[in-house]
């Protein structure tokens, strides 16, 4: 190469193009992934709120009550997950008393991933529920790492 000659030589560029290429295959699943969790701590919020405000409306009533009784709102401010209507177990007793469980001592509340969201294989869906006055967070597929 002649001291006159300057610039890049083809292979050069293709060895950068290739180096950052990599890079980027491994920076975005990363960053997706990433921003994948980071939907969800708003699930949790919202999921604790309207827990805390089941324990409110039961305070003040002798059952807990619906979203609309309880001032909640679907989908998420968001838009990354919709809240299920509030559902109460219409069987079973609590454990160790004859008490039929339901709406006057239990409560299950359902954030469903839409949106950009609903490719969270992980956690399709992310669950708190109130049995007796034992508090549950749970998710689908079971065994995620989505509380």
């Amino acid at each position: 190469m002649n001291a006159q000659q300057r610039g890049f030589t083809l292979i050069e560029l293709i060895v950068v193009v290739a180096i950052v290429a990599i890079l980027t295959a491994v920076a975005v699943p990363a960053y997706t992934g990433q921003m994948r969790k980071s939907r969800r701590a708003e699930a949790h919020q919202v999921l604790t709120d309207l827990a805390l405000r089941q324990e409110k409306w039961r305070a003040n009533h002798a059952t807990y009550g619906s979203l609309a009784d309880i001032g909640g709102t679907s989908p998420t401010p968001s838009g990354n997950y919709t809240i299920g209507a509030i559902t109460f177990p219409s069987s079973g007793t609590c454990p160790g008393t004859a008490t039929a469980m339901g709406s006057a001592n239990s409560f299950t509340i359902t954030a469903t991933a839409t949106g950009a969201q609903a490719s969270d294989d992980a956690c399709d869906t992310i669950v708190i529920s109130n049995s007796c006055g034992t508090i549950t967070k749970s998710s689908t597929p079971s065994g995620g790492d989505c509380w």
